[in-house]
């Protein structure tokens, strides 16, 4: 949390919290299409009305790919995919949760994340009686173990492990693909400051998935200011922009320094790959195609 005092503008970017072109499109057609038959199985399993209020965009993303999305009643500030969820009452940002309106709303389910919203706010839900589900996502193998657990919560379980096993299918492909395979890299967040991917566990577990070592993962913070001089020492081999830019400005923020840094560039959906939802799996795919490209 250090890190987001000295960074406000971590909070916002926090908050919207990580193969080629033809076969992302076939991956999205099957997993729509497996989905939508787990998501009929499992309206056939309860006859309760669900009223669910997520605390998290990346909770709100989860319960749109359940198929649970129109039992939506409330949902927190950035809860932005898919689209439908814009159009929801938001009831939390990084000041807190608004406990009356939740009340007021009378969910059957609050999901909450454990580490984002505030312990006090979880702990007054909590004492209401309230039907809570903590939320703690810090790696691949625990969001697909958290996307069971919700589906399990929310009357989805046949969906839900539908989505798991696909999602584990496109991991289990990437390391036949790239194993023995590793590239150095440097991952950064914002240019102004200069700050870089540290030890933030859920993003790393990402790379790994295809060798990519981030050469700061040791570093005592999870979202470290960097230092040129440091990156040009240590020379990556692969310099990767996981924030909001076209390639040009991303190559125009590194020319200055191409004759001593030869780095190779590449970019990252941050909304997509920061957050802790199915689509973190396929931008990361996506990610490492562009990052080894012989094998593109």
């Amino acid at each position: 949390m250090d890190n987001i005092l000295v960074f406000p503008w971590l909070t916002k970017h926090l908050m919207r919290k990580f193969l080629s072109i033809g076969l992302l499109c076939c991956i999205a057609f099957g997993l729509a299409f497996n989905l939508a038959k787990a998501s009929q199985a499992d309206a056939q399993t309860t006859s309760k009305q669900l009223r669910i209020i997520t605390l998290s965009p990346h909770l709100t993303e989860i319960v749109f790919a359940l198929g649970k999305g129109d039992q939506l009643v409330a949902v927190s500030d950035y809860s932005d995919f898919p689209a439908a969820a814009s159009t929801l009452k938001s009831v939390a940002s990084y000041e807190g949760a608004n406990i009356a309106e939740i009340i007021r709303l009378q969910p059957t389910h609050v999901l909450v994340w454990r580490g984002g919203n505030k312990d006090a706010d979880i702990e007054k839900l909590k004492a209401l009686n309230m039907s809570v589900y903590e939320s703690s996502i810090d790696s691949f193998d625990s969001l697909l173990a958290d996307i069971t657990s919700i589906g399990e919560a929310i009357n989805a379980k046949s969906t839900a492990q539908k989505l798991v096993n696909d999602l584990t299918e496109s991991i289990n492909v990437m390391a036949v693909d790239y194993k023995g395979l590793s590239k150095t890299a440097v991952y950064y967040l914002s240019t102004q400051p200069l700050v870089g991917l540290g030890n933030d566990k859920w993003l790393n577990s990402l790379l790994s998935l295809c060798g990519i070592r981030n050469i700061y993962a040791n570093s005592l913070s999870a979202y470290p200011q960097l230092q040129m001089s440091d990156i040009i020492r240590k020379q990556p081999e692969v310099l990767i922009a996981g924030i909001k830019t076209d390639k040009y400005h991303t190559e125009q923020f590194w020319l200055s320094h191409k004759q001593v840094l030869k780095s190779d560039i590449a970019s990252a959906n941050p909304d997509a790959l920061h957050r802790f939802t199915p689509r973190a799996i396929v931008e990361v795919t996506r990610l490492c195609k562009v990052v080894h490209p012989k094998l593109g």
